[in-house]
């Protein structure tokens, strides 16, 4: 056939380079790797210079350690030349790493459009809540609100105060969710008269005296040979109001 012009061989070598793929030029497919045929599918399809490329679950075929090294690849590729790319991913991880916005979609409506810190910290649903991340769900009833801040009664989890601009109607049925790694833990002294303090004894999970389950993921930073607390021993758990989210039951 025609031999490649100058200035698609120089785009070609270009896209080579950028993709670290320089010393693989005279390989045959066959000769690469998974995530090396990856990058060159990506070259081809970067060859057109499009102003948005859609990618379609990129990494799904590549083990975990490859995945997140291309992860990592893809996007100092896409900083580097300035391009929208849309990622078709079923991994929420995978989704909260790579994306500067997220359209989460469940049976084929949008739920929520927003960036990752938005979507963890404020989901605006309850599917979408437990879709990105471990939460705790406790659901109630709008008991008061006043200056900023809505008292929920709850069953498993006792009276419990968020911080929020909403303005439910008392009666409301609502539920207080709360991330694991928002929850304190401590032996059971705190005062009782604190916001959002919740007894319990250290089973497998926590449990609360209800009977519910709470999950709690305590940061370790204590030395391997302090003290940590073990099974049966009884535990505070607190959160404060503003770490807490209002979502419909």
């Amino acid at each position: 056939g025609p031999r490649t012009g100058a200035p698609a061989r120089e785009r070609a070598d270009q896209l080579l380079e950028e993709l670290g793929l320089s010393d693989r030029a005279r390989n045959l497919p066959g000769q690469l790797s998974g995530g090396q045929r990856q990058r060159v599918a990506l070259a081809r399809s970067l060859a057109r210079k499009p102003r948005l490329l859609l990618l379609d679950e990129p990494l799904a075929a590549l083990d975990r350690n490859l995945r997140e090294v291309t992860q990592a690849e893809l996007l100092e590729l896409q900083r580097k030349l300035g391009m929208t790319f849309v990622i078709v991913t079923h991994d929420q991880d995978e989704a909260m790493r790579v994306a500067d916005r997220i359209a989460v979609m469940n049976k084929g409506r949008l739920v929520q459009v927003s960036t990752p810190r938005e979507l963890y910290e404020s989901p605006k649903s309850r599917w979408a809540a437990s879709f990105f991340g471990d939460i705790n769900i406790f659901d109630g009833q709008v008991v008061s609100r006043a200056d900023g801040r809505v008292t929920i009664g709850t069953q498993a989890a006792g009276v419990l105060t968020v911080a929020s601009e909403l303005q439910p109607a008392d009666g409301a049925r609502l539920a207080v969710g709360i991330r694991p790694e928002k929850i304190s833990m401590a032996a059971a002294t705190a005062s009782p008269e604190a916001a959002n303090v919740l007894q319990g004894e250290i089973v497998e999970t926590i449990y609360l005296a209800s009977g519910e389950t709470a999950t709690v993921r305590a940061p370790n930073h204590v030395r391997a040979d302090a003290p940590a607390f073990g099974i049966g021993d009884s535990v505070s758990l607190s959160f404060p109001p503003d770490a807490c989210i209002l979502l419909e039951s």
